[in-house]
């Protein structure tokens, strides 16, 4: 099954739920205290949500940055110092002229 054929069968199911379950629930399931209290649920769950998958992106994106971004060590053909000079003092001799 391709992605639109799950989200059609996802959209039927929950509309079709929605429209069936308004028929059978009592009506005092259906006022304003109980919806007030779904809709808070509802933007916990969203708010969770975002809060696991913003962990996840940063968790994700912070162990690609130390793998990737290591910087990589200098190699100076004099010394292991890369500021050092040339050990014929040639770097001095140009600059003093």
């Amino acid at each position: 099954m391709n992605a639109i054929t799950i989200a059609l069968i996802v959209f039927g199911c929950v509309f079709g739920g929605a429209l069936v379950f308004r028929r059978i629930l009592p009506m005092h399931h259906l006022g304003s205290d109980s919806q007030d209290t779904v809709k808070l649920g509802m933007g916990l769950v969203g708010t969770m949500a975002a809060l696991v998958l913003g962990l996840l992106v940063g968790s994700a994106k912070g162990s690609y940055g130390a793998q990737v971004c290591q910087p990589k060590p200098r190699r100076s053909p004099w010394c292991s110092n890369p500021w050092a000079a040339p050990p014929d003092n040639s770097a001095r001799t140009t600059w003093a002229t």
